[in-house]
């Protein structure tokens, strides 16, 4: 080799290696009829339309086809996701409403434990009228008397509209 070819060379080599890395920098990419998305360095079937080629040399990859517009864009706050403050708010309403439904729930325990326990002593009361035994009640005065077979059967009536709607 003479010393002139042997100085070019390195520079020969250097534009064969930029050559061939803007070949390589020819992307295609593309989507098929199943709708995969395909990426190449070589150039869609002939079967794909060319309004599924995604990106090609000299196409920019969010240019249109010729004959179709672009989807508008959304804004920028349409397809940002939440700030944390966002996010903060968002947890802070969930607990609060977690808070309300907790604290309904325990009132209608307390509400069903409340109507089971008045249930259970009327049953209780209920038994003992209609058990013949002689019923004492105490008085306003604090005197005791005895209940009378009108009185027994009045307050076994109430009795029974109270168990009425425990059933």
């Amino acid at each position: 080799m003479t010393k002139t070819l042997r100085a070019a060379l390195p520079g020969l080599m250097a534009a064969g290696t930029l050559l061939a890395a803007s070949l390589a920098h020819a992307q295609y990419a593309w989507i098929d009829e199943k709708g995969v998305r395909h990426y190449s360095d070589r150039p869609p079937p002939a079967t794909v339309p060319a309004a599924k080629v995604l990106k090609a040399p000299g196409k920019r990859a969010d240019e249109a086809p010729p004959g179709e517009t672009q989807p508008p864009q959304a804004g920028p706050k349409a397809d940002a996701a939440p700030t944390l403050a966002d996010r903060e708010a968002d947890y802070r309403k969930r607990a609060q409403e977690r808070a309300k439904q907790e604290e309904k729930a325990a009132a209608d325990a307390a509400k069903a434990k409340a109507k089971a326990q008045s249930c259970d002593n009327a049953r209780r009361y209920k038994a003992m009228l209609d058990s013949g035994i002689r019923v004492v009640d105490t008085g306003a005065d604090g005197e005791r008397r005895y209940l009378g077979d009108d009185e027994r059967a009045r307050r076994a009536a109430e009795v029974d509209a109270i168990l009425a709607d425990c059933r």
